[in-house]
Parts: structure tokens; C-alpha cells; sequence
């Protein structure tokens, strides 16, 4: 199996727990859907560079798109001192969100038969979008499922 088929598998699999979320409940939810997280940033980190893939300039993929999901961030990991002035309010159900859009658009290239050019979006969007949610989602989830004491 390579590593855009692994990726492909786990991407189908968050993104069926994603659909399912209501069923589940808040905590059910964060506790099925961190590993998959985690899983997923790993497989992400695998694909490697992105213009290794054969992939075209012209495919475009289709982009799809609660309060008590926010939380306050303090690092900017590419700002120039690497800290924000200010802590800005972001929301894991955003983060989720994008994770969420990114690998549908990667799986739509895979399921029209473009293989190169789902390869290039996983791992573009998991070097310069996708895996920054992700790294925040766990953060989040684990800083949720380990109470006040963390």
C-alpha cells in the first residue's frame, strides 16, 4: 500500500466519523476522532513533497465547507518571535473543518481518477494548510479530554 493509498483510507474514515459527529455526542466524538487525527498527520507527514506527484495545473477539486469549540491560542509558529501579542480565538470545529474540506477535495482528485493530483493536494494542503489544523485539532482535543489538571 503506499502512502497516498494509506492516506486516502484513514482521510474516508475521518471523514466518515465527521459525518456521523451528531450521533456521537461532544465527548464520544473527541475521543473517536483524536487518533484519527493523529493518524492522519502522520500519514500526511509520509506523502513527502508534493511536486513529487505527476499531477496537472488545471484540475480544481470541489471545496465543501459551535461555540463551545473555541479555544485561545498563543503561538504563532511562523510569526517572527514565534508568539502573538494578543492570544486569538480560534475553534476546533473550524479546525476539524478545514481538515475535513481538504481531504474530500484530495479524495474527489482520487475518486475522478487523478491520482496525481490528489497526491499533490494531500500533501500540499498537509504542508501548507490541513496539517497546521490537525497539529492544533490534537492540541485542543488533548488539552479538552486531559480535564483541568493536563
Amino acid at each position: 500500500m503506499t502512502a497516498l493509498d494509506e492516506l486516502a483510507e484513514l482521510a474516508r474514515d475521518y471523514c466518515a466519523v465527521v459525518d456521523g459527529a451528531e450521533e456521537l455526542g461532544r465527548d464520544a466524538f473527541l475521543e473517536t476522532v483524536e487518533p484519527r487525527v493523529a493518524r492522519l498527520y502522520a500519514a500526511g507527514a509520509e506523502l513527502g513533497d508534493p511536486f513529487a506527484f505527476d499531477y496537472t495545473d488545471d484540475y480544481a477539486a470541489p471545496r465543501p465547507v459551535d461555540r463551545r469549540s473555541l479555544f485561545w491560542r498563543l503561538s504563532d509558529f511562523l510569526g517572527e518571535a514565534g508568539r502573538l501579542e494578543e492570544p486569538v480565538e480560534t475553534s476546533l470545529a473550524d479546525d476539524l473543518a478545514h481538515i475535513y474540506a481538504d481531504l474530500r477535495s484530495g479524495l474527489a482528485a482520487l475518486e475522478e481518477g487523478h491520482p496525481g493530483d490528489a497526491g499533490y493536494e494531500l500533501s500540499f494542503g498537509f504542508r501548507h494548510h490541513w496539517g497546521a489544523h490537525a497539529w492544533q485539532a490534537l492540541a485542543a482535543i488533548h488539552s479538552h479530554r486531559s480535564g483541568p489538571s493536563g
